[in-house]
């Protein structure tokens, strides 16, 4: 299967169950910032608790409509396949 320049592929790896890059390095920070939460070292838990509290990173949970600290991995995983399937529809 060839596309043209101007068509977007995004649909297309929808279609296989994959994510864009976009997607998939949102899903790995908060794959990760979830590891530190759970994590016994106080020194990532405190560098953590800076993080939440940045604007960034409190922008990137609204719009993938996540909450970190009260997700598992599989509800994290989810929310953001659901993102990506609505937008790419």
């Amino acid at each position: 299967m060839s596309f043209h320049r101007w068509e977007s592929v995004k649909t297309f790896i929808c279609g296989l169950g994959h994510l864009d890059f976009k997607h998939i390095y949102a899903l790995r920070c908060f794959k990760f910032w979830k590891s530190v939460y759970i994590s016994p070292n106080v020194v990532l838990r405190t560098a953590l608790s800076c993080v939440v509290n940045s604007q960034d990173f409190n922008q990137l949970c609204y719009l993938y409509g996540v909450s970190v600290m009260s997700m598992n991995f599989s509800e994290l995983t989810c929310a953001v396949y659901e993102h990506f399937r609505a937008n790419t529809m």
